[in-house]
């Protein structure tokens, strides 16, 4: 998907009985964000003529109502607002069926190195660990997900009076006709306890691409508190220094990302609670001195083991991510 397609805006379509695709049933119409003159500037400038869904506010009004189904499916955190479509796209699917749909064959040892870190506090801040620690066909107190092929994300401007920017797609949809290894995008997680986004820049947080969006669904008669918190499945990008104990590639000034692998030379997966989320990431496939000729838009995520983490692609993020190399 094109960065133009990306920055399009979400529209929003409220109902009476929480269903609409793309709501959780906070019916905010007449809360509209009104932007003045700089908002219709910027909705002629990328054509779509819509107005920009306010999830922060979409975010307050499901927090302050009684009805809204819970865990909410629209929130806020810090300078971020999440939104997931009410209805899920797959509804309790066995954890096994999932791993083999998605291509995950380590999401049930990942589950259960989760749930033993987690504990019953449910809130704890999660970060990457190394390898699993559980078995393969360890048992969960859960068998079954509610899975997501997408999550909107919103950021608060930078500038206070800056018209509200349209939400992005984080994609994370199974192998289908149109995209034989799977539809997935990067973003930006926050595994540091005392660090903020987008104040700290990438200190205190890692860029992954997420693999699954989900929600463990509990069994009859059982209320589990794992089924409170959207969580993810992610494969970690790390970073790669340069020459000359350089951060930034020399000729692109960009983060160069490798994909992080265990011993056995499988990805290195891991979850982490959806509301960890603080920024889409763009990544372009990097190239060494050939380019890789099966390159596509639909499988470079699958066959490239190098990417740039592309700064340029708002300027909201170009200041994030140059103001804390400077600071470094």
């Amino acid at each position: 998907m094109s960065i133009a397609q990306q920055l399009q805006s979400q529209t929003h379509t409220a109902t009476a009985r929480y269903r609409d695709d793309q709501d959780d049933g906070i019916d905010d119409d007449e809360n509209a964000d009104e932007a003045g003159d700089i908002q219709d500037v910027i909705s002629d400038l990328w054509g779509t003529g819509r107005v920009i869904s306010n999830f922060f506010k979409k975010a307050q009004l499901a927090l302050l109502s009684t009805t809204a189904p819970r865990p909410l499916c629209t929130f806020s955190v810090g300078s971020m607002a999440i939104h997931l479509n009410f209805d899920p796209s797959l509804r309790r699917q066995a954890i096994d069926d999932v791993a083999g749909k998605f291509c995950l064959p380590d999401l049930r040892p990942a589950l259960a190195d989760y749930i033993q870190r987690e504990g019953q506090t449910v809130q704890n801040l999660h970060k990457l660990t190394g390898q699993h620690q559980a078995s393969p066909t360890t048992n969960l107190p859960f068998q079954r997900l509610n899975i997501w092929f997408k999550v909107c994300v919103q950021q608060m401007p930078r500038h206070s009076g800056s018209a509200l920017l349209p939400a992005l797609t984080v994609n994370a949809s199974p192998p289908d006709a149109n995209w034989k290894h799977g539809h997935y995008d990067a973003a930006i997680f926050t595994v540091g306890s005392t660090e903020q986004w987008p104040a700290s820049g990438l200190k205190g947080h890692v860029v992954v691409e997420v693999r699954l969006i989900m929600l463990p669904v509990s069994p009859p008669g059982r209320i589990l508190p794992w089924a409170a918190r959207f969580l993810t499945y992610v494969q970690c990008l790390d970073m790669v220094p340069q020459q000359h104990r350089m951060v930034l590639d020399h000729t692109t000034q960009m983060h160069v990302l490798k994909r992080a692998m265990h011993a056995g030379a499988t990805p290195f997966g891991n979850i982490l609670p959806l509301d960890q989320l603080r920024s889409f990431a763009h990544i372009i496939p990097r190239s060494g001195p050939c380019a890789d000729t099966r390159l596509m838009p639909q499988n470079s995520s699958k066959f490239a083991q190098s990417f740039l983490l592309n700064k340029y692609i708002d300027k909201d993020f170009y200041y994030t991510i140059s103001e804390s190399n400077a600071a470094a």
